[in-house]
């Protein structure tokens, strides 16, 4: 077995697929990585969120594929991130194959919302989750995400703001109408609001205005069907008082968008209110979103971001969260 090689499997999501695998280069690890999809094709993507039974066949081949690939590798450990895709079946199949390796799971959505989770669960090692409930409800190990170098950048760089507030989220059920009324509560109250509301697909947005209630008389023009690259959210982040961040539902763990304002030393209105039990919360930085009052206090936007503890800072950190997750079991 070589004793620094990973087969890392996770979603192609911006950059941050790139960004583990580099960390764990700079670490010393010799990676392979695989997307956790076998096709990156829009209805692909569409008919696995909606349909996956559809594309049983492809993810087969693909399964398939990898371990054909691997087949003469030793790992140390095998890396699967949120795990889209795969079925009990084929993770069984590959730790058949890498028997030698640790296999290890990270999930950065709740498994209320990808299910076939909770059934591979025990072909791993060591798992870890971003929220706090299923990790007491399947007493898997409680990780929050990480922020890379880049938005630490940010901070550095000090560019002027341009924006008083920036949304950028996919358009889930519990989302779009809250930006619909937040695009108009800023417009009222002289807030410059940068919005960008993505869809993966158009067949999720047909599937949407046909199924979804809220989307009944949504309009296709509303929505971009290109994610912006990591570097324009970077751009627009740093030209940015704060992030307004809406948390889907079913979910309580902290999107990865508010761990980065942590790097990015930015403030911070959110909808989650488990965030108050975290140890960055701040109340000059954090500003927890009440969906009745629907009210931004002015003096949150106008006053200053206050400083944190430094380990605080670095706890977060992309590196240490390799770290946590590659470490020797306590």
């Amino acid at each position: 077995m070589e004793s620094n090689r990973i087969l890392l499997i996770a979603p192609i999501f911006y950059n941050y697929h790139i960004e583990i695998k580099k960390e764990l280069e700079k670490q010393g690890y010799i990676v392979d990585f695989y997307d956790d999809r076998p096709s990156k094709n829009a209805i692909s993507i569409g008919l696995i969120k909606l349909k996956k039974n559809l594309m049983k066949k492809s993810i087969d081949h693909y399964m398939d594929k990898i371990i054909n690939d691997t087949k003469n590798r030793k790992y140390k450990d095998v890396f699967i991130i949120n795990n889209v895709a795969f079925e009990k079946e084929h993770i069984e199949k590959l730790k058949n194959n890498h028997g030698e390796a640790r296999f290890i799971l990270y999930l950065w959505d709740s498994i209320e919302n990808y299910k076939h989770n909770k059934d591979v669960l025990s072909y791993f090692e060591r798992v870890f989750s971003f929220d706090p409930k299923d990790c007491e409800k399947y007493h898997v190990k409680f990780l929050p995400l990480f922020y890379t170098d880049k938005y630490r950048k940010i901070n550095e760089d000090k560019e002027k703001n341009i924006y008083d507030l920036m949304s950028i989220c996919t358009a889930h059920p519990i989302r779009y109408p809250l930006l619909n009324d937040l695009k108009k509560y800023c417009q009222d109250n002289k807030i410059r609001l940068f919005s960008y509301l993505y869809l993966a697909t158009p067949l999720l947005y047909i599937y949407n205005k046909i199924f979804v209630e809220v989307f009944k008389k949504a309009k296709i023009r509303e929505f971009h069907f290109k994610p912006l690259t990591e570097n324009e959210i970077i751009r627009i982040m740093s030209q940015t008082k704060a992030v307004f961040d809406i948390c889907n539902e079913n979910q309580n763990g902290l999107t990865i968008r508010t761990i980065e304002t942590i790097g990015a030393r930015k403030k911070l209105i959110t909808t989650n209110k488990n965030i108050v039990k975290y140890d960055f919360f701040d109340k000059n930085n954090i500003y927890v979103f009440d969906l009745e009052s629907f009210e931004i206090p002015s003096v949150f936007l106008e006053t200053e971001y206050h400083e944190i503890n430094e380990s605080i800072y670095k706890k977060y950190s992309l590196s240490n969260w390799i770290n946590t997750i590659f470490g020797e079991i306590q």
